[in-house]
C-alpha cells in the first residue's frame, strides 16, 4: 500500500496520459496491479480503477473518456451558451441551499426526456375519437357519449395539436381553472314567452356572454379528462395520468332540485288533462325514481300491478344490474289508469315528449322544472317518508350506497311534505287511453273532450 502511495509523487505523475474528458491513465507501483485509471465522476468525485496490464487500462480509459464526453466534460472547451447554462445553475444553487436544487446533469436529463417524448406520440385530436369509440364499444349510453364528446371537444380546441406525453399537470390545472363558455346573464321573462303551434316565440331572448363555467361543470370536465388519460395510460400513449394531481374544482354542496308537493300535484294535473300520453313516463320517474333512460326503455311487461313491482332488467339500467322497484299506492293509481297490455310505457320520441310537455306547461307559466327533478324528488321524499336509507338506495339503484343519500338528500324536505307528496293522486281519469281490461265506453260527456284533446295535439 505504501508503494501505491508513491504513484502519486511528482515523478509518477509525469507518466500519466490524459484522454478527452479529464480521464488519465498512468503506471502504478502496486505489486500486482501495475496500471491505474483515474477519472472524475458525477458531483466532482474522483474515481480510480486498477489493472494488471496496459491494454486493459487503455481500453477502460478510452471508454470512460467517451462517457465523459456524453456528460459534457469532453473537448476541452464549451460555448458561451453552455457557460451561461452553468452560470445560471450556479446562481440557482447559491440561492437555494435547503433543500438544494438538483444537479445540472439531472436537470438536463429530465428535460431531455420530456422534450424527446413531446416530439413524438399521438396527438390529442387524433386520440379523442379512438377514446370515444372505445367507450361506445364498452356499451356506454348515447347520453354519456354525447357528454364526453362535448367536453373533449373543448380540450381539443385548446390542445388538439399537442402530443399526449407533452401535457404537464400544471397545464391541465390551468385549463380546468380557466374553462369558459356561453352562459346566460339575463333570464327570459316567463310571462312574455308565448308558445304557439310548434314554434316558440321568445320576445326576450336571454343575453349570453363568455364567462367561467360553474364549479360543477369544471368538475365534470376534470372527470372526463381523467378517464381519457387513464385510457391513454392503458394504451401506452402516456407514462402516467397528468390529471391525477391536477387542480380539482369542488362545487359547494347544495340541496337537490325538487318539486314540492303542491307543484308536483299541479304538474301531474296539467299533464293528465293536456298530455296524458306522457303520464306513465313521468309517473315512474317521480314515484319510482327511474332514470330518464330507464323510463324510456321500460315496457308494460316489466310492470306488475298486482305484485306492486317494476322489474328492470340489466339491459336497461345504468349500473347494468337488474333492479326491482316497489310500486307505491300513488304510482299504482297513475299506472292503473293508463295501463296497456304491451308496448313501451311511453311510445313517443324525445321530440314528441318535449312537445307534449310544452302543451301541458303552458298552463303552468310560473312553474319551473329543475333539472332531473323527478328522481331527486323521489329520493328526497322516499328517504323522509320511510326513514330507510338502504331501501331508498336500492330503489334508486345507487352505486354509492346509503352514504350518498345522506350527502345529497338528507334534510331537503320535512315529514309533512313527504306525506303530501305520497298522497298525490290523479286528478281525473283520461278518456283516450286503453287499459288492461279494454277501452272504456265513450259517453256523450267525454266525446267532445276527447275531440278537443285530439285537435290540440
Amino acid at each position: 500500500m505504501r508503494k501505491t502511495a508513491k504513484s502519486d509523487t511528482a515523478q509518477d505523475k509525469k507518466k500519466l496520459v490524459r484522454y478527452d474528458g479529464g480521464v488519465t491513465k498512468g503506471e502504478s507501483a502496486h505489486p500486482r496491479y501495475s496500471f491505474v485509471v483515474r477519472w472524475p465522476g458525477e458531483g466532482g468525485k474522483r474515481l480510480v480503477k486498477w489493472f494488471t496490464n496496459n491494454t486493459q487500462a487503455t481500453e477502460w480509459a478510452l471508454k470512460k473518456s467517451a462517457e465523459a464526453g456524453e456528460l459534457g466534460q469532453a473537448f476541452g472547451s464549451i460555448s458561451e451558451n453552455e457557460r451561461g447554462a452553468v452560470a445560471a445553475w450556479r446562481k440557482l444553487y447559491a440561492k437555494h441551499s435547503n433543500p438544494s436544487p438538483p444537479s445540472l446533469l439531472e436537470i438536463i436529463r429530465e428535460f431531455s426526456t420530456r422534450w424527446e417524448s413531446a416530439r413524438s406520440g399521438a396527438t390529442v385530436a387524433a386520440s379523442v375519437p379512438d377514446f370515444v369509440a372505445a367507450k361506445k364499444a364498452e356499451g356506454r349510453s348515447k347520453t354519456h357519449l354525447g357528454t364526453v364528446a362535448a367536453r373533449l371537444k373543448k380540450f381539443v380546441e385548446a390542445h388538439g395539436e399537442r402530443v399526449l406525453p407533452s401535457l404537464a399537470t400544471s397545464e391541465i390545472s390551468d385549463y380546468l381553472l380557466s374553462l369558459r363558455g356561453d352562459v346566460a346573464i339575463a333570464p327570459v321573462d316567463p310571462a312574455k314567452v308565448a308558445i304557439s303551434g310548434r314554434k316558440r316565440k321568445d320576445p326576450l331572448p336571454a343575453k349570453r356572454t363568455r364567462a367561467l363555467l360553474s364549479l360543477e361543470s369544471r368538475a365534470g370536465h376534470r372527470a372526463t379528462l381523467h378517464s381519457f388519460f387513464e385510457w391513454a395510460v392503458g394504451r401506452d400513449l402516456v407514462p402516467s395520468n397528468p390529471v391525477t394531481k391536477a387542480a380539482k374544482p369542488t362545487p359547494q354542496p347544495k340541496l337537490p332540485g325538487i318539486l314540492h308537493p303542491a307543484d308536483a300535484k299541479a304538474f301531474f294535473a296539467a299533464i293528465g288533462e293536456h298530455a296524458p300520453a306522457i303520464v306513465p313516463f313521468w309517473a315512474v320517474r317521480a314515484f319510482a325514481g327511474l332514470r330518464e333512460s330507464e323510463a324510456v326503455a321500460a315496457t308494460w311487461h316489466m310492470v306488475d300491478l298486482k305484485g306492486a313491482k317494476i322489474t328492470l332488467p340489466a339491459t336497461i339500467t345504468k349500473t347494468r344490474k337488474p333492479r326491482i322497484v316497489t310500486i307505491q299506492p300513488a304510482l299504482n293509481e297513475f299506472l292503473t289508469l293508463h295501463a296497456k297490455k304491451s308496448g313501451p310505457l311511453c311510445p313517443l320520441s324525445p321530440m314528441a315528449r318535449r312537445w307534449h310537455l310544452k302543451l301541458a306547461m303552458r298552463h303552468l307559466p310560473t312553474l319551473k322544472l329543475p333539472r332531473n327533478w323527478a328522481r331527486h324528488s323521489f329520493a328526497t321524499f322516499h328517504l323522509e317518508e320511510f326513514q330507510d336509507p338502504g331501501k331508498t338506495s336500492m330503489q334508486l339503484g345507487h352505486r354509492g350506497g346509503p352514504e350518498l343519500l345522506h350527502l345529497r338528500y338528507a334534510g331537503a324536505a320535512t315529514e309533512a311534505e313527504a306525506h303530501d307528496f305520497w298522497a298525490i293522486r290523479p286528478a281525473t281519469a283520461p278518456d283516450n287511453v286503453v287499459d288492461m281490461t279494454g277501452a272504456p265506453e265513450e259517453t256523450q260527456e267525454t266525446k267532445p273532450k276527447a275531440q278537443k284533446q285530439k285537435a290540440a295535439r
